[in-house]
C-alpha cells in the first residue's frame, strides 16, 4: 500500500520490511500506462533486493542493510533517468543498449537478482513467470 503523502509504499512480502519508493515521474508527459509500468518495475526491483538482503545479509525482519539501501536508492535514481521512459522501446535495463549503472552498482544488482531471481516463484511467482516469458520473447526477436 502507497502513502501519498511521503510517495513511499510498505511491502512485507518479502520478510522484511521494505520501504519502497515509487519514482516521481518527474516530466509530466509521462502517461498514466508508463507510470504504473515504471511503479511496478521499481516494486520489483526493492522486492528483489529485500529477497537478497535477507537472505545473504541475515536481515531478518529488519529493514534493508545500508549497502542494500544504497543500490535501492540507486536502481529509483537510474529508473527516474531512463533515457527511454518517454519510449515504447523501453526494456529490462539487462537487454538495454545504454548501461546507465557504473560497474560497481551494476555488478552489485546483478548479484542481488541472480540470487533473488529463482526466490521469486516463491514470493511472487505471477511476476517470476511474467518475467520469465518477456525475456525469452525478447530474446526470439532480436538478432
Amino acid at each position: 500500500m502507497q502513502n501519498t503523502a511521503t510517495g513511499y509504499s510498505h511491502d512485507e512480502r518479502a520478510g522484511a520490511t521494505i520501504n519502497v519508493r515509487m519514482p516521481p515521474c518527474l516530466n509530466n508527459s509521462l502517461t498514466s500506462e508508463q507510470r504504473a509500468c515504471l511503479a511496478k518495475e521499481q516494486e520489483i526491483i526493492d522486492l528483489m533486493i529485500g529477497i537478497h538482503c535477507k537472505g545473504k545479509h541475515e536481515r531478518g525482519g529488519a529493514a534493508l542493510c545500508p549497502a542494500c539501501t544504497q543500490l535501492q536508492e540507486y536502481t529509483v535514481l537510474k529508473n527516474e533517468q531512463c533515457p527511454f521512459l518517454l519510449t515504447r522501446t523501453k526494456t529490462f535495463c539487462q537487454f538495454c543498449s545504454v548501461h546507465c549503472y557504473s560497474d560497481e552498482q551494476r555488478e552489485a544488482i546483478i548479484v542481488a537478482m541472480r540470487y533473488a531471481g529463482p526466490r521469486m516463484l516463491w514470493h511472487r511467482p505471477v511476476y517470476a513467470l511474467k518475467h520469465l516469458l518477456a525475456v525469452r520473447k525478447h530474446r526470439k526477436s532480436t538478432p
